[in-house]
């Protein structure tokens, strides 16, 4: 993967499961990370449906840093 010349035009992201249990229910997350930086988003879902990952790029990165 080539690297990107400006922060946030590239990001790598993965899914982490099945988290200690807690009382909202949110076993998985979704860590996002710009591939220059480093930089970290990341949230803890109840579901890792495609209509949640969509909301949380759009939240979380897109409305934040622009599109990549």
């Amino acid at each position: 993967m080539k690297d990107s010349p400006w922060p946030f035009m590239q990001w790598v992201s993965d899914v982490v499961g099945l988290l200690p249990p807690v009382p909202a229910k949110k076993d998985t997350m979704i860590v996002p990370i710009d591939y220059i930086t480093k930089w970290i988003e990341a949230e803890a879902l109840s579901s890792i449906k495609e209509a949640d990952v969509k909301q949380f790029i759009w939240r979380n990165i897109i409305c934040w840093f622009g599109c990549p």
